[in-house]
């Protein structure tokens, strides 16, 4: 899923403090937060929909760059000269 909400970054001094509604907002509104220690993150806050959202996007099968191999062309498997 997309986040139109630009992420904002709160140190985890603050977060501690703060857990509660920010969880709530986070929950409520599919925005991230960033929790930052010593002005690096350490985590990030989601909602528990966009974890679904992001655990499905995962279990997608991805196709491999590139054309498919030889096996799957038809063409592979005829037999004797090339048609005319």
């Amino acid at each position: 899923m997309t986040n139109h909400h630009p992420m904002e970054t709160v140190p985890l001094t603050q977060a501690r403090a703060d857990l509660r509604p920010l969880a709530r907002w986070v929950g409520s509104t599919r925005s991230r937060i960033a929790l930052s220690s010593r002005g690096r993150v350490a985590a990030i806050l989601i909602s528990p929909a966009e974890l679904a959202a992001l655990d499905d996007a995962a279990r997608q099968p991805t196709a491999p760059p590139g054309p498919p191999p030889a096996a799957h062309d038809p063409r592979a498997h005829r037999q004797g000269p090339p048609p005319r």
